[in-house]
């Protein structure tokens, strides 16, 4: 049992660390945080739920969440790295400035995951996005699964984005309000970054066939 004479509790941040080792029975390295741990979500999630994880958050470790899309009512969206966390270099934050997830992705790949589910297949949903977010992002994830990272994750979130209902709303302020066909706009990232030749003619049908036979 903790005591009062380990921590200095003389600030309200110091009193509320002690009353969580308090309640807990323990410090961190040994204390009981279930039902406040990945085993409990796991076990308890039945809903879907996208995760979504830089792997340099220097704030949050990326290891809760990979353990917990272990689920299969987990979905994942990941930001990779083929270099491990630099703690002694890196800025204490959720993203590192140099190659960090856009805000800009987080929100499109979100909407798209929510919207194909709450509304019916067929049905019409409108997506903000960015273009110039995007080919950073697409550049950089195939980067790095030629680094050897795996993008397999990438796979159904491409699906959901280009789902026949979806339209793809541009953001940035010289195209707006710009709007796209999603499988339009996966339809261009696949053959410009990963070399697939698809007809634009048949783009909704030959996005879908790639992306279901896609070996990544």
């Amino acid at each position: 049992m903790m005591t009062k004479r380990k921590l200095n509790c003389t600030n309200r941040f110091s009193q509320l660390i002690f009353g969580v080792f308090f309640s807990l029975d323990g410090e961190p390295s040994d204390g009981d945080y279930y039902p406040y741990n990945v085993a409990y979500l796991q076990e308890k999630l039945t809903g879907d739920v996208l995760v979504l994880h830089d792997e340099w958050d220097t704030l949050v470790p990326v290891g809760p969440s990979q353990a917990l899309a272990e689920n299969e009512s987990v979905s994942e969206f990941w930001f990779p790295h083929t270099t491990a966390t630099d703690y002694n270099e890196f800025i204490i934050e959720h993203q590192q400035p140099s190659e960090g997830l856009d805000a800009n992705i987080l929100f499109t790949f979100s909407y798209s995951f929510i919207l194909t589910r709450l509304l019916e297949p067929e049905a019409q949903s409108t997506v903000i996005y960015s273009y110039a977010s995007f080919v950073g992002f697409f550049e950089y994830i195939k980067n790095q699964q030629d680094s050897g990272a795996n993008i397999s994750w990438l796979v159904p979130r491409l699906e959901e984005l280009a789902a026949s209902g979806v339209i793809l709303l541009e953001i940035d302020s010289e195209n707006f309000p710009h709007t796209q066909l999603g499988y339009q706009i996966v339809g261009e990232f696949l053959n410009n970054v990963w070399g697939a030749v698809l007809d634009e003619s048949g783009f909704s049908t030959n996005v879908a066939a790639y992306l279901a036979n896609a070996d990544w």
